[in-house]
C-alpha cells in the first residue's frame, strides 16, 4: 500500500488496514515548475493560494481575516487566488474586510499558467483545516516559493523551518503573525535550495525510481507470483 503521506498511512492504519506500506509522495514537473530568474521588483509583496474554495477544507474566511489583518502593516501587497471553485461566494466577507483591490481571481488555469503565477509569487499561503499532502506545495517549492501553512495532515513532512512557516489550524493571531514574518523574510530563502529539495524527492525521476524499486522487489517476493 503507497499512501501519499507518513500522515495518511497512520490514519489507514488507524482505520484498520493491515499490510506491508510504503510511503511514495505526489508527483511534480520539476522542469516546468522553476524559479524565476527575475526578482519581484514590481514594489509589492504577491502572496499565492490555490485551491477549490471549499471553506470546511481550506477555511478560506480565516485565510482572508489573517491578510486583511497584515494589510494593516504591510499595504502593498496582493493576494492572487487560482482556483475551480466560487470566489463570489465570499463576496461579502471580502467587502466586509475592505480588501477587494487587494485580491486578485485568476479562476481556472492551465498547468503551465500556474506555474508562470507562481513563479512570480513570494510565497504560499494555505489555511486548511485538513489535509493529506498537497501538491500546490510542493509546485511552489519547486517554484522556489515559501510556504505559510496550517500543520494538518502531512503538511509538516514537507513544509519547515528551511521552507516555510507551519502554525495550528484555525488560529487566526498565529496566521496573522505568521504573515507578517513570512513579508519580511521571503527574500532569505535560497530558490535554488527549495527547487532542489522538490527535484530531489518529488521530480517525476525520483517518484519513477521509487515506484521501479517497489515493482522489483514484488516481483522478487515467492508470494507475488501465487
Amino acid at each position: 500500500i503507497l499512501p501519499v503521506s507518513k500522515d495518511l498511512q497512520k490514519a489507514m492504519q488507524n482505520f484498520g488496514i493491515r499490510n506491508k506500506f510504503e510511503v511514495v509522495g505526489n508527483v511534480v514537473d520539476t522542469d516546468m515548475f522553476i524559479p524565476s530568474p527575475k526578482p519581484n521588483d514590481s514594489g509589492e509583496i504577491n502572496l499565492i493560494h490555490i485551491s477549490h474554495l471549499n471553506n470546511d477544507q481550506k477555511n478560506i474566511s480565516l485565510l482572508l481575516k489573517a491578510f486583511a489583518e497584515a494589510l494593516k502593516s504591510y499595504l502593498r501587497c496582493r493576494l492572487h487566488i487560482i482556483h475551480d471553485g466560487d470566489l463570489n461566494a465570499y463576496s461579502q466577507e471580502i467587502s466586509e474586510l475592505g480588501i477587494e483591490d487587494k485580491i486578485v481571481s485568476h479562476g481556472t488555469l492551465d498547468t503551465s499558467e500556474v506555474a508562470e503565477i507562481l513563479q512570480k509569487s513570494d510565497f504560499f499561503l494555505l489555511s486548511s483545516n485538513y489535509e493529506n499532502l498537497p501538491c500546490v506545495l510542493i509546485e511552489s517549492l519547486s517554484c522556489g516559493v515559501p510556504v505559510v501553512s496550517t500543520n494538518v495532515g502531512g503538511i509538516s513532512e514537507i513544509i519547515n523551518a528551511e521552507n516555510g512557516i507551519l502554525v495550528d489550524p484555525n488560529q487566526l493571531p498565529a496566521l496573522v503573525n505568521a504573515l507578517k514574518q513570512m513579508m519580511t523574510t521571503f527574500n532569505q530563502y535560497d530558490k535554488k535550495k527549495l527547487h532542489a529539495m522538490a527535484e530531489d524527492n518529488f521530480s517525476y525521476p525520483a517518484i519513477g525510481k521509487k515506484f521501479s524499486l517497489i515493482y522489483e522487489n514484488t516481483l522478487k517476493t515467492p508470494s507475488a507470483h501465487v
